[in-house]
């Protein structure tokens, strides 16, 4: 299971887009008093750990800077900056031209004119 956990670990850490179903194994581990048969039905009785990987492609900031924020608009709180040539992972862009991004394990939007594809 412990070897199953760290393959895990390695997957987060190479693939910066995606997102993860629920993990139970890991509070079913933590736990030291309770018998080991006991962890191993909950982990066998639990969902599947599995990735849901989500299809990202990367895409370059082509203007100066360019704000991502909390939702797609203008008017949306402004969480953070990128700058000229910085890479973008995107998952989809909207009709509205708003790109949704992962920064950091969260989702974002950033106005897509600001970004070309790499």
């Amino acid at each position: 299971m412990k070897k199953h956990l760290k393959q895990l670990t390695i997957l987060l850490s190479i693939c910066s887009c995606f997102t993860i179903g629920t993990l139970p194994v890991m509070a079913a581990e933590k736990s030291n008093d309770r018998p080991e048969e006991v962890i191993q039905s909950e982990i066998a009785n639990s969902e599947t750990i599995a990735p849901k990987w989500v299809t990202c492609r990367t895409y370059i900031v082509k203007s100066d800077w360019a704000y991502y924020r909390t939702a797609p608009s203008k008017n949306a709180t402004a969480v953070g900056k990128f700058y000229k040539n910085d890479p973008v992972q995107v998952k989809e862009i909207s009709s509205a031209n708003w790109a949704k991004i992962k920064v950091n394990g969260k989702w974002y939007y950033i106005y897509a004119k600001h970004l070309r594809k790499a």
